[in-house]
Formats: C-alpha cells, structure tokens, sequence
C-alpha cells in the first residue's frame, strides 16, 4: 500500500508541475470544426445566474462523491459561448459548462432528467480531470524535441479518453445520487443537433459511434454499480472474502473514499467475527462502524424560468507476530488511511479508523481520532456520525472502567435517537458478569439477546454486539415475495430468468437478470470452484408493495421489530442503520424509515 501512496504521490507532483506549465489546452465535449479554443474564456456576466445556481449544485455534488481531494478541485464556470458544450481548461483549472449546453438538458423537463443530464455532462469533464486525460499532451509540449515525445503525439488516444469519461462519470453521476443516465444517446444526439454539428468530427468518435458507445458504457456502468453493490451486501451477510473480492475489482477502475471505507470496514469485521478471542473484554459493547451505502441526496430543483476539491530513524522497527485479529485490523486501518488521503474530511473514515484503534486496546489513539479528528470534520453534514462519536466514546469510557461517565454519554445518546447507544445502555446496565460466564455452554438470554462465550458454537466464541445471536425470529423465507417473485421457488423450480454474467477476477461470477423491471433486481453470486450460491432479490425506490409481515418503504424501525423480530446483526451507516436476519435485509435511512430490503438464500 505505502508503494501505492508514492506512486500516486508522483503522479499527482508531475499532473501539478505540467498544469503550472501551462503549456496544455484542453478537453471539450464538442468542438465546432469552425472555431479555435479562446484561452480568455471566463465566466460571463450574462448568463441566467439561476441556471448557473443550478448547475454548481450539482457540480458540487459530484466533486463531493468523488471525495478525491488530492489535487485543487476546477472551477465551475458558464459562459454564452456555442462551440463546445462543456470543456476542461487546464490552464485555469476550469470546467466550462456552455449556457446553450445547459439549456439542451433543460429540455428534458422533468427534474430528475434535467438533473441527470447536466451530471452526466459535468461528470464527464470531471473525469478527464481526475483521470488526468491531459498528461500525455503536457508531456508532448515539454518534449517535442524528443523522439518519445513525437511518438506519444503521433498517438490518437482521444476516443479512449472519451470513452472512459462517458464510463466514469456516468458511475460518478450514479455515486452523488442522480441514478442511471439511459437518455446519455439523446442527449449527444441533441447537443449535435443543437451546435449544428456535423456527424464527423475531427479527433471524436461519430456521432453514430458516440451514441453506440453511450449504450455499452450504460451497460458497463450497470455492471460496475451492481458489483459495488454487491460488494455491500456481501459484507452484510458476512461473505468477507468474496466481498473483499468484489471491492478490488472496483477498484482497478474507479477509487473513491466509500469503496476504500467499505473494504476497510469488511476487513474489520471479518476480524471481530472471526477471530473474536483475541479481543474478547473490548467486545463487549457494539462499536459504530459505519458503512457507506449509495449516497441519499433531495433532488435539487432546476430553475423555475429557464426554457427548455523518513525513515524509522537511526534503527529499524522491532518485528512484532501480530494475531489474525491484528493482521486483518491493520489492513482496515489502511484502507481507512486509503479514503482519508482521498479525502481529508470523509468523516465516516476517521470514525472506522477510531474505532480499529478501541479494538486493538489503543484507547489514546481512538479519542483522538474520533474526538478530534472526526469531531472536526463530522459537525459541518454528518449528523448521525456525530451521534456515533459520542457512542465510540462511551465505549472507551465503559471499557476503562468509567462506568457512571459511560452510561450518562450513553443516556445523551438515546435520547437523541441512536438504537447503538440503547443497546450498548443495556450491556453497561445488566453488568459484565451477566453476559459472560466461562462455565456457561449454551447462550444466556437477557432482554431477548444471547452471548456466546469462548466454549460456544459459532465463529470464534465470545463476541457479541458486533454481530449478536439474538434469539431467533421465525424465518420467513418460503413466504417473502418482492414484485411477485419468491426468491426460493425460483431456486427450487430452476425458473431463473435469463442472466447476464460478470467474471470476477477468476474465482467469482456475478450474474444479474436480463429482464428489466422498475421494482426489483435479482443477483446470483457463483463461486467457480465450488459452485456455491448466494442469490439477492431486492426492491428498488419504486417499490410500492409490503412484505410478508407488511412492512413497506416508509415502514419505521420500530413497525420492523415488532413483527421480525430481533435482527441476527445490525450495521450502521453515516444515513441510517441496517438490520440483517436470517433472509432478508431492512436498509434505513436517516429518519430510522425503511428505504430498501432484500430477501437472500444460499445454495
């Protein structure tokens, strides 16, 4: 991983040096055959400030879910032009969003296209500039002279760069919450039709190619966000490896500061699930590590009135044999480190990371890092995560022995709404010698929950609020339905619709339905080599029916308890909290309300 930092580092120190050059031009959506670049272009006083208003919103938005921090984010501006649509100027780290451009978008009508459209634009500008498109042309400038210089000139790679922005900034648009894009042909189509263009342009693809390439992008972004969402689930239902597994894949394309928390937070735990012994008085209590889901925004709003970011010294470190529980928290540790260095604010990262340093015994760091570090960065938009400091802290203070200090932070904290605090309440209340016991074999039962000791069945012995064996609620699996389908009958029956298949590296596959639907999604997850299954049917935002029980979209966290029961696990989220049984899941959001569920099986 430290090789990973220096070669991004360099990177990032020749991007910087070359655009201080200034000696690179420019990547532009369109170019009319009839104009040439003006490197004055600025931001014009005429421009419709509303539409301008709109448009940094959601530029705002994308450059947040990006959380890539590590060079200066460009500048949004708007300008009366028609010869480009959107462009990135490199000279002044601006992203040029055309007024005419925007009005295109503005055709959509509906918001939610409006918005998706004007993201799919800014998105795509954004990625040549995360993705650093321009190097290779600073590079030719620096070294014309040189042989390797006009050999890299000589090469045409501006297709592929086109291509990649279409394919990033789509899962960019997806990741800052404006959905899939499926109108991205019909909006190439008619920003030609717009800017009068020709069907051929000089260093792009045709317009016919462009709007091919528009439909296998969207296909490849759908693979890419279902894999990331897969990733999730895996964690979820405690499928570490094969998670972990599906987060990499990711990442040789895309990196963001949620994929790199998400696989630190499946590594962390996998630790506290499987290797509990090694940590067994800190676990005690359940620690807020919080997850990132795809990100919840409002829907912004488009104007009313338009038309249409040496060295260890003079000695070398003692080599320490660290335990499994050690080693897995550790690369947790650098995967938290990985998404802060992406994004010094991300919060939700110096939280995981605070709470890695509670569970290996490290109470010093872990204030530090979650009452510093995250308090800093918490308090400006992440509200629940805020809440969860408080409850780390708790912790710490309970596990010192602090107990009078610990139940009132813990009382603070359920009053305010926080379920992890109410539970971690009862662990304080009911006192140590209640929960565990050596000579005890079987589960205690106290308040419906049950802890394992380091003699008892399961994976590892003695943890409990990180992954509680509550007592078991009837599982409805035969009868959970989700847009007519029963998860096991499909199985059973073997009526599975056609499926599209992923190879994940060479061990994995991820297969999803064909047949589209508004209300629902079904995944299969196949272990080659084993031919093991985990299949996945979840409801998507449309969703209007219940589930068996009656529990809809809406439906708040108590109404889910009341007739499922205790969860076998609980998760949190920087949004919500998750409740995970032995078939399906309930993923909340900030108002303890269902957004989403799903029915899985193992075959």
């Amino acid at each position: 991983m430290n090789k990973l930092f220096c070669i991004l580092f360099l990177i990032g120190t020749l991007y910087q040096g070359i655009s201080q050059n200034r000696s690179f031009g420019t990547l532009s959506m369109i170019q009319s055959p009839t104009v040439k670049l003006k490197k004055n272009t600025t931001n014009n006083s005429n421009v419709d400030e509303l539409k301008l208003q709109h448009a940094t919103e959601i530029f705002d938005r994308l450059v947040e879910a990006r959380g890539d921090f590590r060079s200066p984010v460009p500048t949004l501006v708007m300008n009366k032009k028609e010869d480009y649509g959107a462009y990135m100027d490199y000279e002044k780290m601006e992203i040029n969003l055309e007024e005419k451009a925007y009005d295109v978008c503005a055709k959509f009508r509906d918001s939610v296209k409006v918005n998706a459209a004007l993201a799919f634009i800014l998105g795509h500008e954004l990625t040549h500039h995360y993705e650093k498109h321009a190097w290779r042309r600073g590079f030719v400038t620096n070294f014309k002279n040189l042989d390797i210089g006009m050999k890299l000139d000589s090469i045409q790679d501006d297709v592929v760069n086109e291509t990649q922005a279409d394919y990033l900034g789509g899962f960019l648009c997806y990741t800052a919450g404006f959905g899939y894009f499926e109108n991205a042909g019909a909006l190439v189509d008619s920003i030609y039709k717009a800017y009068k263009l020709p069907n051929k342009l000089a260093k792009y693809p045709s317009l016919a190619d462009r709007k091919k390439l528009c439909t296998r992008t969207f296909d490849k972004l759908q693979d890419l966000i279902q894999i990331f969402n897969m990733a999730n689930l895996l964690t979820l239902t405690e499928h570490f490896e094969m998670s972990h597994e599906f987060s990499k894949f990711i990442l040789q394309d895309y990196q963001s500061r949620e994929i790199y928390n998400n696989l630190g937070v499946s590594i962390l735990l996998q630790a506290i699930i499987d290797f509990p012994q090694y940590a067994k008085k800190r676990l005690k209590y359940k620690y807020p590590i919080e997850i990132e889901l795809q990100e919840r925004w409002p829907i912004i709003e488009p104007p009313q009135n338009n038309q249409t970011t040496g060295g260890w010294g003079s000695s070398k470190p003692k080599l320490i044999a660290y335990n499994p529980f050690q080693k897995l928290v550790y690369q947790a540790l650098l995967n938290f480190d990985a998404a802060i260095s992406l994004d010094p604010n991300f919060a939700p990262a110096y939280l995981n990371k605070a709470c890695a340093y509670a569970l290996l015994g490290d109470s010093t760091r872990a204030a530090f890092y979650a009452n510093v570090e995250c308090r800093l960065r918490a308090k400006q938009k992440y509200e629940k995560t805020t809440l969860d400091i408080d409850v780390l802290l708790g912790v710490l203070e309970a596990n010192s022995g602090n107990d009078s200090i610990a139940k009132t932070i813990f009382q603070t904290a359920v009053e305010k709404g926080s379920s992890i605090a109410k539970l971690n309440l009862k662990v304080l209340v009911q006192g140590p010698k209640d929960f565990f016991n050596e000579d005890i074999k079987e589960p205690k039962i106290i308040i419906s929950e049950s802890v394992e000791d380091d003699n008892s069945k399961g994976s590892g012995g003695a943890t409990l609020m990180n992954h509680i064996e509550y007592t078991p609620a009837k599982d409805y699996g035969d009868d959970e339905q989700i847009d007519s389908l029963n998860l096991r009958n499909l199985i059973t029956k073997s009526i599975l619709p056609n499926m599209k298949t992923i190879n994940i590296g060479d061990k994995t596959q991820l297969s999803t339905s064909t047949k589209k639907s508004n209300y629902s999604t079904l995944y299969i997850i196949e272990q080659v080599k084993s031919y093991d299954k985990i299949y996945f049917l979840g409801t998507k935002p449309k969703y209007k029916g219940k589930t068996f029980r009656g529990i809809s979209i809406g439906s708040n966290v108590e109404s889910v308890l009341k007739v499922y029961g205790d969860p076998k696990s609980t998760y949190e989220s920087s949004t919500g909290q998750i409740l995970t049984y032995h078939n399906i899941i309930f993923i909340l959001g900030k108002k303890n309300q269902v957004e989403q569920w799903y029915i899985y099986e193992k075959a």
